[in-house]
């Protein structure tokens, strides 16, 4: 059951305004890569121990893992905030306006496991490595809650912030010995939350709308974590919630990115604020779908967002048609790509075909989305009809951004796009 259209709270935690001159040369961008479909389901996704009458604890958590397929730059990530959707749990049964701990989240490498029994069977997930933490944190906020149901946290980095912890970036590797890394973003639990006490106003999380997950994509990318036992635990597994609701949880960066978006994610594409940005949209079943399928690319840029029209363009490139991806990096201009070693035709960067001008993006247009976006582009669904031949071709996607004079300015991160 999905949530009625919410009005939505959303909470930017940033610095006072400044002037448009000021801000132009001294703000961090905060370009989106959900890896989510955007309508939430109506579900209460507990931390662990919440439900129990001892409570939460302290170092446990639930994470969500953006994987490697999506997270390969030519550079380092520089993270700039967050943005997730939460609730005050619907035992709750006191007064709002409510006052809410919005928990600290923290970043940590991923790992590829092994995890099951014998009832579902074991598979094979990219999950949160606890053993490698990245630098910086997220701390912990107040905040006040007027109503029940979802709530959207985002919380941005700005220099000319109040709150010392979000004036500089999040610096991540992208890459380790020059291979591709995901990263697990994790929420942590509040300390001694519990459900059982029904006039606290404990805080849930609250996941995405029927996703979909194909091969080679993993079966979730959700999952707890409990420090005294060393658990990791995959949404889908024995006595978890189910994957088709992955947590909607994401990280925004002052790097340009690039999204895929398309039926195929499933989600509610008839909702004009429905992203279809889940893993779905990455690993598709475009070809042995039994109806046709549409898939588009998202870039966000807002470092790019044009002052006069037709300033800056993006143009969406395949880097790599080997199943394993690109291995080295090429600096062209300001742009990192990341390509096969040894580069051996250049021009199959530009078989993609799909280009356009960076600008504002008013929500509920092709891509969906809930509020305006600058400098942001997506281009045209394009349509296909299921093909058994194309089954099992992978592809990898960079995007770069241009001027008019046609000078490579910067680049997105990788994505690989499988059809099946």
């Amino acid at each position: 059951m999905r949530f009625p259209e919410l009005p939505g709270f959303l909470v930017a935690v940033v610095a006072a305004a400044l002037p448009a001159s000021a801000a132009a040369q001294t703000a961090f961008a905060h370009n989106r890569l959900d890896f989510s479909n955007r309508i939430l389901t109506d579900r209460d996704d507990l931390f662990p121990g919440q439900g129990t009458t001892t409570g939460a604890k302290a170092g446990d958590g639930l994470f969500k893992v953006l994987p490697a397929e999506i997270t390969e730059r030519g550079e380092d990530h520089r993270v700039s905030g967050y943005r997730m959707a939460v609730a005050v749990h619907r035992k709750y049964d006191s007064f709002f306006p409510a006052r809410v701990r919005v928990p600290e989240l923290r970043l940590y490498r991923t790992k590829v496991v092994k995890l099951g029994g014998p009832v579902l069977g074991v598979k094979e997930y990219e999950a949160l490595d606890i053993t490698q933490p990245l630098s910086g944190t997220f701390g912990a906020i107040s905040l006040d809650f007027s109503a029940a149901g979802a709530h959207l946290v985002q919380v941005e980095m700005d220099p000319n912030a109040s709150d010392p912890m979000l004036k500089q970036l999040l610096k991540v590797p992208s890459t380790v010995n020059n291979a591709r890394a995901g990263v697990a973003v994790m929420v942590l639990s509040n300390d001694g939350e519990s459900l059982t006490n029904t006039k606290v106003p404990a805080l849930v999380m609250v996941p995405s709308y029927e996703e979909r997950h194909l091969a080679p994509g993993r079966d979730s990318y959700s999952g707890s974590y409990v420090k005294a036992t060393d658990t990791l635990e995959m949404y889908g597994m024995l006595g978890t919630p189910s994957p088709r609701g992955e947590l909607y949880l994401s990280l925004l960066f002052d790097n340009p990115t690039l999204t895929m978006y398309g039926t195929s994610s499933g989600g509610l594409p008839t909702n004009s604020v429905e992203t279809t940005m889940g893993p779905g949209a990455f690993a598709t079943d475009i070809a042995t779908s039994r109806l046709p399928n549409d898939v588009g690319f998202f870039v966000h840029a807002a470092s790019y967002a044009s002052k006069t029209p037709q300033q800056f363009a993006t143009v969406p490139m395949v880097v790599s048609f080997q199943a394993n991806g690109p291995s080295s990096t090429l600096n062209l201009g300001g742009a990192k790509l990341r390509v096969d070693s040894p580069v051996v035709d250049l021009g199959t960067l530009f078989r993609v075909g799909a280009w356009g001008f960076l600008g504002p993006y008013a929500k509920q247009g092709i891509a969906g989305f809930a509020v305006d976006l600058d400098g942001a582009w997506a281009s045209n669904r394009f349509l296909q009809q299921p093909n058994a031949a194309l089954k099992g071709q992978t592809f990898w996607v960079q995007a770069v951004v241009a001027d008019v004079q046609a000078n490579f300015l910067d680049a997105t991160n990788v994505v690989r796009v499988t059809l099946n």
